[in-house]
């Protein structure tokens, strides 16, 4: 790994607040379990503090190895050169997701008669060029915006109970449809965004400070508090029932809000959080590739990697409903291999090689 790229405790916590955040604060995650949407997200932090636990661990167990290096040397060249491959496009295809989800929001919301190619293309130039500069640079961008961005969310949340928008009677009646519901959106939740953490492998090696484990858990901490707060403020304005028929909820609760206007703010802290986390997984895969290809330098494979974004994105779905389809019945199994399966067996090797080196 390269000796002068640092970055510090504080950096990391933002950075994954801001790559956790990411596009999920807009999701309709209250399909399945309704009402009870609350308590799946706070079921989805508790396993999101054990997930990127492990991931902590298995770079602590593995110092000064990114993912890719992991794999090579769990799994051999052969077949961790497979699966470098297959993680490097599961990078890219978050990238991709959270590309679609932004343009669909701004098109939707904002920008009806401008093509939706157009608003992607916008955002990943941004995006690549911070990652042009480099990690210390996303650290750096994400430590002035990400507290703005926690702030804001904050402000909404006190500005709609100064205005009584608040109904309590739309969390009720409690856990109406069983427990099942709740773990299935729960399990959602875990996937997308927590279990996306295993990316964070690929940048771990790069902390300066080795509060690696207390500054991961206090960013998926941060993330998980706003997102449950988002899903309450929408769950007690809105109520269970229009949240089903709405793409994105939060839109709707703050325009209620009456004589003012804080859409453009919403939509400012979508960019800034969807901005870091595209930029991250861009990141992670330039890397990537130039870990596979012996490369030092990542920049080369910025460009390409982002155009490929912007191709993804648009190609991969029709629409917007085929997009929110996909994420929820499609994404937590797709996900399964590259957040847990894989991540588990390179724990257990990774321990059982450092008990060996004890004996």
């Amino acid at each position: 790994m390269p000796e002068y790229i640092r970055i510090s405790y504080i950096q990391l916590t933002l950075l994954l607040t801001g790559f956790l955040l990411g596009s999920s604060a807009i999701m309709n995650q209250s399909d399945t379990a309704r009402q009870d949407s609350w308590l799946a997200a706070i079921l989805a932090v508790i396993a999101g503090v054990a997930v990127i636990s492990m991931n902590v661990w298995i770079s602590l167990l593995n110092p000064g190895k990114s993912l890719i290096g992991i794999l090579k040397d769990k799994f051999g060249n052969v077949f961790g050169t497979v699966t470098a491959v297959l993680y490097i496009w599961y990078f890219i295809h978050i990238a991709a997701l959270v590309t679609r989800e932004l343009a669909e929001f701004m098109v939707t919301t904002t920008y009806a008669e401008t093509p939706i190619i157009f608003v992607a293309i916008c955002m990943v130039l941004v995006t690549a060029y911070l990652v042009r500069h480099g990690l210390e640079v996303i650290a750096r961008t994400s430590e002035i915006l990400i507290p703005l961005l926690i702030v804001s969310v904050i402000i909404i949340f006190l500005v709609m109970i100064n205005l009584h928008e608040y109904n309590i009677e739309n969390l009720l009646p409690f856990n109406e449809r069983g427990l099942k519901p709740i773990l299935h959106s729960s399990f959602i939740m875990t996937t997308f965004p927590y279990g996306e953490s295993i990316l964070f492998t690929m940048i771990f090696p790069y902390l300066y400070h080795r509060k690696l484990l207390k500054a991961s858990i206090l960013g998926v901490l941060i993330s998980g508090l706003l997102i449950l707060g988002i899903t309450l403020r929408d769950l007690m304005v809105l109520g269970p029932d229009l949240i089903s028929r709405v793409i994105f909820p939060p839109h709707i609760t703050t325009g209620l809000i009456p004589n003012l206007d804080i859409t453009p703010l919403v939509e400012v802290n979508l960019i800034i959080a969807g901005g870091i986390k595209i930029a991250i997984c861009i990141f992670a895969a330039a890397l990537g590739i130039a870990q596979l290809l012996g490369e030092h330098d990542h920049k080369p494979f910025v460009v390409p990697i982002s155009v490929l974004t912007v191709v993804l994105s648009i190609w991969i779905f029709d629409n917007i409903l085929a997009f929110f389809y996909w994420i929820n019945t499609v994404w937590p199994y797709y996900s399964i291999p590259f957040q847990f399966v894989i991540p588990v067996l390179l724990l257990l090797m990774s321990w059982l090689k450092t008990k060996q080196r004890t004996v």
